[in-house]
């Protein structure tokens, strides 16, 4: 039987892409909605956001029509912080608020009812859950806790980072590090959280109210800050440089180095490579953006569309994919293959070759970053063989280009980096 790999497809957006809007609005106007989600049976969550209401809303239809089962607690007012799917589509929320015993609750229904899962987690306050390996962490207040048993109990981990100073977002590396910020620092553990180190190397110390953290599968992390824009490391912490301004409020990626993240006065920023550059993505969005709404949630789905929430306005998807993983066969990728330029970086002048073993009408065209096409390389039927083309970016600023191959129904697109 043939192995099936998994190869990962860069949509480009071509300049006619741009002129539909980006964002199509799909539901729950009038709710303050955050924490959009999707669980294996691509079935939707959002709930809504602090302060505003406590219920888990769901879409079976990629978001046409939304249900829900009611409130989650029947006696006490839950403020929802966060919203993590388990493998078996069980659902865990994190959340404060008047709950007496904890601020976990468990639900193995589809969200129909919910259970406090508390245990070993009495105090009322926790901001993020997440799942690393086969283990959950939960921060709660100024600590992070961890479950073996899929949430059922909690056990603190070791010393509180910043005693006394809430916790606002964590983020766990595949490799064991523990990553934790509070409103003005950001905090690392190697040893699960016996110990912690402090990491702000290129993080002002005026810099405050951080918001939320961000681990991209490559292993960048993306600080957001509500005064002073978005920071990234690619050393674990070790040393931050700061590559977006704005009040940000959230920020998430998606595999191949896109990044959305919802700014006040802004809207919706995007950037496709890895947060070097960025633009404004509003379009579709309410009239009144970007300066009487907020952008609570932000979620990549697993077709690659865009998922946003706006205060009081609802969710809204992006009309096109950003981002699309489809499998493969080995027997197609053996038939047409787009190597990696070379050199890469390149200054004024590259190589590319690609390898055909059935003839058809090759295109190989050059992107930037917005879809407009700069150059067109192939044009023209081609016989099974391997061809290399050289393109010559002398007239071209520097920055990062899409280079894109399509022949038959076969299409692959690389980045490349023209550095002057």
């Amino acid at each position: 039987m043939k192995s099936n790999i998994l190869i990962f497809v860069i949509i480009v957006f071509a300049r006619t892409t741009f002129a539909q809007e980006f964002w199509e609005y799909i539901g729950l106007d009038g709710f303050f909605i955050a924490n959009i989600t999707q669980d294996n049976s691509s079935r939707l969550y959002s709930t809504e956001w602090q302060g505003f209401g406590d219920s888990v809303f769901f879409s079976d239809d990629l978001g046409k029509t939304w249900d829900s089962y009611g409130e989650i607690d029947d006696n006490y007012y839950v403020n929802v912080s966060s919203i993590l799917i388990l493998d078996n589509n069980d659902i865990l929320i994190s959340g404060w608020g008047n709950t007496e015993s904890g601020c976990i609750y468990k639900s193995t229904d589809g969200s129909k009812t919910w259970e406090q899962k508390n245990t070993g987690a009495s105090i009322n306050t926790c901001t993020k859950i997440l799942k690393n390996s086969d283990s959950i962490f939960a921060s709660i207040y100024d600590a992070v806790y961890l479950s073996d048993d899929e949430g059922e109990s909690w056990l603190k981990l070791g010393s509180s980072p910043d005693p006394g100073n809430e916790i606002v977002d964590i983020v766990r590396s595949e490799d064991g590090k523990l990553f934790a910020a509070t409103f003005s620092e950001i905090f690392r553990s190697v040893d699960n959280g016996s110990s912690w180190q402090l990491i702000t190397n290129g993080i002002p110390p005026s810099t405050d109210f951080f918001m939320n953290l961000t681990l991209s599968e490559e292993g960048y992390i993306y600080l957001g800050t509500r005064r002073s824009g978005i920071y990234r490391t690619n050393d674990w912490g070790d040393n931050w440089e700061y590559i977006r301004h704005g009040w940000i409020r959230y920020v998430t990626t998606k595999s191949g180095g896109y990044i959305m993240a919802g700014a006040e006065q802004e809207g919706l920023i995007m950037s496709t490579d890895y947060g070097d550059s960025w633009q404004i993505v509003n379009s579709g969005l309410p009239g009144s953006l970007p300066y009487t709404s907020f952008i609570n949630s932000v979620y990549f789905d697993k077709d690659g569309y865009a998922y946003c929430s706006v205060h009081n306005y609802g969710i809204y998807r992006s009309t096109i994919a950003v981002s699309v993983e489809k499998e493969e066969e080995n027997s197609q990728l053996s038939s047409y293959i787009l190597y990696q330029n070379y050199p890469n970086p390149f200054n004024s002048v590259t190589n590319i070759i690609y390898q055909l073993s059935k003839s058809g009408l090759v295109q190989l065209k050059v992107f930037d970053l917005l879809g407009s096409e700069v150059a067109i390389l192939v044009n023209e039927v081609k016989s099974v063989g391997s061809y290399e083309v050289s393109f010559d970016a002398s007239i071209l600023p520097s920055g990062v280009y899409i280079y894109s191959l399509r022949v038959n129904n076969f299409v692959q697109n690389n980045k490349m980096t023209l550095l002057k």
